[in-house]
């Protein structure tokens, strides 16, 4: 787990003057680590027990489970990765529990859902009733109706008993070739700790491409039914399903050179066009390229999940309507919006994700609608996202918080701007970290 400079920031917020006014992101700095900890670990011996429980197991995957899982609660529960909100905690409790009680769930008191700041707009199930759904996500939704859907869809992942039914497949292959494969793929993956833990367990919660898919669909047709119990307007379930698990990085606007422009330049600092050294256009030949993320699937398609239009096949086929009509957000979910905005941005800072936090803060100034708060605050952690990268580019550790330019697994723009961030130097970035603390 990285890092967290949360301290420094709420330092910066209450001494810097200027800024009273300025939206102060809520202190989830985990002070019951111990108790979550314990939480986990009791359900965590529940799903051991079960396993062992099976006519056909194995002790060394049952023990690599455990182990992994234990391993991904230690670093989940560090720093400042999960987000804790008691009104928001509430909120999304409140709706799961409703849906599950609405369907008949049984043990429903023991369900919850936990936030996390991770900067991918995703949710998945723990397999033992504890779910995980990122601010990102919620910041994507337009009302509480998609939300309701992608909670009914992860509740039908724990209720068809998907961990499970991995779990047992994973023991009657453990001998065989494809398994040990998969388990070294996922040992050696690129990703830090913390995500080849998570990676592991999700691939034994939701399997490997082609199970994905089959459950995927599955959780889709059952969360449908949950769904329906509980809304007026089923067609939210498809204008859910394209906010979840989308491309990263968020792309909410088309930016263009000029944009580009205007925001690298400082009246002292004009634009410098040998900053898009480097930039092909050229290499954008997705015919020969090949239109895929970084995991593979093509980009059309979610990261994780099975292609958008086979999902929204699978559930038009279930609408009693083609007609769509539009659900407005309650005042509950309108209110919530507004803090998960700011809270979604701030968690860039808190992932380190800072070449990513400035891109999207770009984004959302060439938006209409912005408020005179929403300004000031994208100003402000613009300020401590430029002074981050002028300091890492002084001590050489720049690559850590922006991405590689990578002309296949990111947009045109996205390449653009990473491009002429790297190369700026740490002077330039200090003069831009400047310009956006004085506004």
């Amino acid at each position: 787990m990285r890092p967290f400079l949360f301290l420094f920031f709420v330092f910066c917020l209450i001494s810097t003057s200027g800024y009273s006014q300025l939206y102060k992101p809520v202190d989830t700095i985990n002070k019951k680590r111990d108790e979550l900890i314990k939480y986990f670990g009791e359900r965590t011996k529940e799903l051991e027990a079960d396993f062992n429980s099976f006519v056909v197991k194995d002790k060394k995957t049952i023990k690599s489970f455990v182990n992994e899982r234990k391993q991904m609660f230690d670093e989940l529960t560090k720093g400042n990765y999960l987000f804790f909100d008691k009104e928001l905690e509430e909120y999304l409790n409140d709706l799961l529990q409703n849906i599950a009680k609405k369907n008949g769930i049984k043990n429903s008191q023991k369900l919850k859902i936990f936030i996390s700041r991770d900067t991918s707009p995703n949710a998945y199930s723990l397999g033992d009733g504890n779910f995980v759904f990122t601010l990102s996500l919620l910041e994507n939704l337009d009302n509480e109706e998609e939300l309701c859907f992608v909670i009914a869809h992860e509740l039908s992942h724990y209720d068809l008993g998907h961990l499970h039914k991995r779990m047992t497949e994973s023991m009657k292959l453990v001998s065989s070739t494809e398994y040990k494969t998969q388990q070294k793929q996922i040992k050696k993956s690129k990703y830090q700790k913390f995500s080849r833990s998570l990676e592991y367990y999700r691939e034994l919660q939701y399997g490997n491409n082609h199970v994905r898919r089959k459950r995927e669909l599955e959780a889709d047709s059952l969360g449908f039914i949950y769904f329906g119990k509980v809304v007026n307007n089923t067609h939210n379930a498809i204008s859910a399903l394209f906010k979840i698990d989308s491309l990263s990085p968020t792309e909410k606007v088309n930016l263009d050179l000029e944009m580009m422009k205007n925001h690298f330049s400082t009246p002292e600092m004009p634009f410098d066009n040998q900053w898009t050294t480097g930039y092909d256009f050229s290499k954008y030949n997705y015919q020969t390229k090949g239109k895929v993320d970084i995991f593979g699937t093509h980009k059309d398609s979610l990261q994780t999940h099975p292609e958008t239009t086979a999902r929204i096949d699978n559930l038009k086929k279930l609408l009693s309507s083609d007609t769509t009509i539009e659900t407005a957000p309650s005042e509950k979910f309108r209110k919530l919006k507004e803090k998960i905005h700011f809270e979604n941005l701030y968690a860039h800072y808190c992932m380190e994700e800072y070449g990513r936090g400035i891109y999207l803060i770009i984004q959302l100034q060439n938006m209409e609608g912005r408020t005179e708060k929403q300004n000031q605050f994208y100003n402000y952690m613009l300020s401590l996202f430029y002074q981050r990268l002028a300091e890492a580019r002084k001590s050489f550790t720049f690559k850590k918080y922006v991405d590689d330019v990578d002309y296949v697994h990111f947009s045109k723009e996205y390449t653009l701007f990473l491009t002429i961030l790297d190369n700026l130097r740490s002077s330039e970035l200090q003069k831009l970290a400047n310009k956006y603390k004085l506004n």
